[in-house]
């Protein structure tokens, strides 16, 4: 077989057929294709798309290029629930002890942050959990609390992180077949009962529009549908930054204040989204017979101890200590501090989340290659969220970060704010 061809044939606009997709998955992940010749073959994917059967094959052999893990739940349900990707989006960790407390079975496998999105890994580690474990391993976290959230296994759809790189460097990430592929590739490698995935919209997610993130959906319906697979996806926007933080132990801090209640501390739009994840896991689960109910048992459960109780064994079969959780200062205590300042009175928004999260990365919480160093200190507090009333002078971000924090920096993050009188 010939890549040119496969190339061409793409190109034209002809469906490709399984033995063409397999073929083109197994030299990928050989090595016996030229970087040159994947990019192009993913550039014509950009421009034709792909149909539902193509997206099968292509999914299909993305899993078999690798392992799958199988995880005994004991007879739990089983969830993993993903997010596409925001900024200041701390939900996984919030929920795995909300639904171990709830008794489900939560076997989940993240990444890492590159770009101006954060990776749930980066903010774990900030706080001292471990997440490299051997599948045994992981076995036996799940077998002791319910639950794990470990780094994502080299073994799982190898050839995605291959495809990854060159659609990262060639303009073809925003192609919704190559997502789909992408996403569910990873999913389906893991055994689970249901998969829900938060498909994010808007200025702060790769889907900049509610109708682009809809057609992503349906993408990942159809693969699921055709692997036989249980799949729930919400719809999320992130037009603003969610909650009050950016950053890896600065999101973590807020997690802890929402299992322990202290709402002040934690962004309104984040207690609500929690709130609509987990009732429509509930319902689609079967585990509630209607929103009402669902709703009910949500809170029944969050207002007791069993999600914090939760949350402090799995940090602690992970790695961490439970005395880091129990005193605050322990848990995030930045060298540096510095406020930004309402310039004058009136209704508060900010530019763009993005703009936020790059003030976040260039104080050291995030990373734009794979090689740097996060500082899991640095971050932002967004001490008024958008749509609040202002006053001059009052606080309205602070800035974090164990190096100096620079004019430049307090620059930059004044240039996120705006303010209509």
């Amino acid at each position: 077989m010939n890549i040119v061809n496969l190339i061409s044939k793409k190109q034209r606009g002809k469906a490709l057929t399984e033995t063409e997709i397999n073929w083109f998955v197994h030299s990928v992940n050989n090595k016996s294709l030229a970087d040159y010749q994947v990019s192009a073959f993913l550039m014509a994917v950009w421009f034709q798309g792909m149909n539902s059967k193509e997206l099968f094959c292509l999914t299909k052999a993305m899993v078999k290029s690798g392992e799958s893990l199988h995880f005994n739940h004991h007879s739990k349900l089983s969830v993993d629930k993903h997010s596409t990707g925001g900024i200041g989006d701390k939900v996984s960790i919030a929920l795995i002890p909300i639904l171990t407390a709830l008794d489900y079975s939560v076997a989940k496998l993240s990444g890492r942050g590159l770009g101006y999105t954060g990776g749930t890994i980066d903010k774990l580690e900030a706080v001292g959990v471990k997440t490299d474990f051997t599948p045994t391993e992981a076995q036996n976290l799940l077998d002791q609390n319910d639950c794990f959230i470990i780094g994502q296994s080299e073994g799982i759809a190898p050839v995605d992180k291959v495809l990854y790189a060159l659609r990262d460097t060639t303009a073809t990430v925003d192609s919704l077949p190559l997502i789909a592929s992408s996403v569910m590739s990873k999913k389906l490698a893991i055994n689970n009962d249901y998969i829900f995935i938060d498909l994010k919209y808007g200025k702060g997610a790769f889907c900049k529009t509610k109708t682009m993130a809809k057609e992503l959906a349906q993408y990942m319906y159809s693969i699921a549908k055709q692997f036989k697979r249980k799949l729930y996806i919400k719809l999320s926007d992130m037009n603003q930054v969610l909650g009050k933080t950016i950053g890896n132990a600065l999101e973590v801090l807020e997690v802890v204040h929402f299992l322990k209640r202290n709402w002040t501390e934690v962004g309104a739009d984040f207690i609500q989204l929690m709130e609509q994840i987990v009732t429509e896991i509930l319902i689609e689960t079967k585990r509630a017979p209607n929103k009402r109910a669902a709703v009910a048992l949500y809170h029944a459960t969050l207002e007791g101890e069993k999600p914090w109780q939760r949350f402090l064994k799995f940090i602690e079969l992970q790695g961490s200590s439970r005395e880091r959780f129990l005193d605050l200062k322990e848990l995030f205590n930045p060298q540096y501090k510095a406020p930004v300042l309402a310039s004058q009175s009136g209704t508060l928004s900010y530019t763009s989340p993005v703009d936020l999260a790059m003030v976040s990365i260039s104080l050291g919480a995030g990373r734009m290659v794979k090689t740097d160093l996060i500082d899991p200190m640095a971050g932002i507090k967004l001490v008024k969220q958008a749509n609040e009333v202002v006053k001059a002078g009052d606080t309205v971000l602070e800035l974090y970060s164990s190096k100096p924090i620079t004019p430049a920096h307090i620059e930059a993050a004044q240039h996120t704010i705006i303010i209509k009188q």
